[in-house]
């Protein structure tokens, strides 16, 4: 197996400028290609577009915070999305402390509820609802003090 560079963003500290160009040429036509797929689905069911992309956006990114890519498409016959914790893992709401596994989290996701994932902190559809009916100074000291209570 060759040696692939592992990046963290931003790209362009850790690409020469012509292979930064070249990464985004080819990740910028993947977007719109994304989003050009997301929008037929929208108009065949009739969602409004924007909805639609929101709606994607939120399940790709609990799938990028729960999950690992690493050997995704390696192996044909497993090509499938591997969580990077346990379908019964316990995750604990930073909020209230109401637990619930991978698996339910996914479910969450699939399903459009509003969760948020954010540096270790997890908040469950009814407290990030709760926090982000919050004024911004409310946000910034709910989470200054999320799991002080643990």
């Amino acid at each position: 197996m060759e040696n692939k560079k592992i990046v963290q963003l931003p790209l362009d500290r850790y690409l020469n400028d012509k292979e930064h160009a070249a990464y985004m040429e080819d990740f910028t036509g993947v977007v719109n290609g994304v989003i050009d797929k997301v929008i037929c689905i929208a108009d065949k069911h009739n969602i409004d577009r924007d909805n639609a992309v929101q709606h994607f956006a939120t399940i790709f990114k609990a799938m990028t915070e729960i999950s690992t890519f690493q050997n995704w498409g390696e192996d044909s016959s497993d090509a499938h999305l591997e969580c990077s914790i346990n379908g019964d893992a316990d995750i604990q709401c930073s909020m209230c402390g109401e637990h619930f596994t991978a698996d339910e989290v996914k479910e969450l996701a699939e399903m459009g509820e509003p969760i948020q994932f954010y540096d270790g902190k997890f908040l469950c559809p009814d407290c990030y609802d709760s926090y982000s009916r919050q004024s911004l100074e409310g946000q910034f000291e709910t989470a200054l003090n999320m799991g002080e209570g643990e």
